[in-house]
């Protein structure tokens, strides 16, 4: 088996022209999209199952099978354990070769995984679903490996299915290879694979990480498939790689007008081509309008993008400083001030950046301004303030008497001061 594995090993490597086995961490489409796309990804058919439906006749090969799906497994802590038992398999079922690849695959296991290929492919027992982690293993090494293991695929006399490609567009996701993914897509519509949301949204991810609006937006004149939310928010995506804000406000025109409604993945796309663009207060608040027409609420990312792009800072990674808020223009500490009290009313969680922002915008709070007191009329500029009270008092007769008196100077009077008498007192 082993000398076996390594000329398929040898053979892939020379045809993909890479260099020796390098593993590295592919993150699988299915746990990026659901977050990012808002889209759930199904399990299908036609040579894919999903892990809970793996089962095997033999007693033995079922409880080894189990083993491969508890936790310790997937974290590698008994990987040796059942490498070796499923080595001393001499027929193991298609159903735990499946389970073993697939571990192999979230264990990084590339030379082990390769050794079990070569022999399900010398016994022809490879099925889509093994072909799957296959490719996700061999993209560990190289795209192009990864490719070639799906041509490898039809050498079997296997039709990839979907699954099969979106293993391979994750790989070049990862690789931000924007020409594999247009190659990769013009193979599938060419081999006439169904073509669905997810695997259009899938293909746009790879192009808009290259910053191509005008190569997103051609998918979708192609697309034979309901075009959804998500797919404009990969033409949004292009247009913040690529800075340009004035084509993220007409897609999100488009958006409506195909009948798709901006959410806050579109508006935090677009916040960022704004940013990338150097574009001021006025585009922003004219986005932050269109949001708030279209009722969409931000959320903590949109919140701490808006920050960021007030402070002119990078949203990860940044570190404030108190040398920075005071260097800040007061229309630039006023908007962020602006951006923080929307945070408080919105009740969102505040994240680092945001604590950090709003600690130091509280320290550097300018002064309020008071508006100087208006001189009195009654009084010149070059003589004291007056402060004249009316006195009653009775004197040594016994009779009611009035006069005036100035607490400032202790000046009497008998005659009005013509001017303002604060109050009057008795003695």
């Amino acid at each position: 088996m082993a000398s076996l594995a390594a000329g398929v090993r040898r053979g892939f490597a020379k045809a993909a022209r890479v260099l020796p086995l390098q593993p590295r961490r592919v993150v699988p489409l299915a746990k990026m999209s659901r977050r990012q796309l808002g889209l759930t990804i199904k399990t299908t058919t036609g040579g894919d199952v999903t892990d809970s439906r793996l089962s095997c006749t033999d007693p033995e090969q079922q409880k080894l099978l189990k083993e491969m799906f508890s936790k310790g497994a997937a974290n590698g802590h008994n990987w040796d354990t059942i490498f070796e038992a499923y080595g001393q398999i001499s027929n193991p079922e298609p159903a735990l070769s499946t389970a073993f690849l697939s571990l192999a695959e979230k264990c990084g296991k590339i030379k082990e995984a390769f050794d079990v290929y070569a022999e399900l492919r010398r016994r022809k027992e490879l099925t889509a679903r093994m072909y799957t982690d296959m490719i996700r293993i061999a993209g560990r090494v190289h795209s192009a490996m990864a490719h070639a293991m799906l041509a490898d695929m039809k050498v079997s006399r296997l039709d990839p299915n979907p699954p099969n490609y979106l293993a391979l567009l994750e790989i070049y996701k990862k690789e931000k290879d924007a020409a594999g993914a247009r190659t990769l897509w013009q193979q599938m519509r060419q081999d006439a694979v169904p073509g669905s949301e997810v695997m259009l949204c899938s293909v746009m991810s790879v192009i808009a990480k290259s910053g191509d609006v005008a190569g997103a937006e051609a998918l979708l004149l192609e697309a034979d498939c309901p075009i959804i939310t998500a797919h404009f928010n990969c033409c949004l995506d292009a247009c913040h790689v690529a800075g340009d804000a004035d084509s993220a406000f007409r897609i999100l025109e488009e958006m409506k007008a195909a009948n798709c409604s901006p959410d806050v993945i579109s508006y935090n796309s677009a916040l960022g081509a704004i940013d990338r663009a150097k574009g001021g207060k006025e585009e922003r608040d004219r986005l932050l309008q269109d949001m708030e027409k279209n009722e969409v609420q931000p959320n903590e990312l949109f919140m701490e993008r808006h920050i960021a792009c007030v402070l002119c800072i990078p949203q990860q990674g940044a570190k404030l400083t108190s040398e920075l808020i005071q260097n800040l223009p007061e229309e630039a500490q006023n908007e962020a001030r602006e951006v923080l009290q929307k945070m408080d009313a919105s009740g969102l969680r505040y994240t680092r950046l945001l604590k950090e922002a709003k600690k130091l915008l509280a320290i550097h709070q300018p002064e309020p301004k008071t508006e100087p007191t208006p001189p009195d009329p009654g009084l010149s500029m070059s003589e004291p303030r007056r402060d004249w009270v009316k006195v009653r008092r009775k004197d040594d007769a016994g009779s009611m008497i009035e006069y005036f008196w100035d607490r400032g100077s202790g000046l009497t009077q008998w005659e009005h001061p013509d001017c303002q008498v604060n109050e009057t007192v008795a003695v």
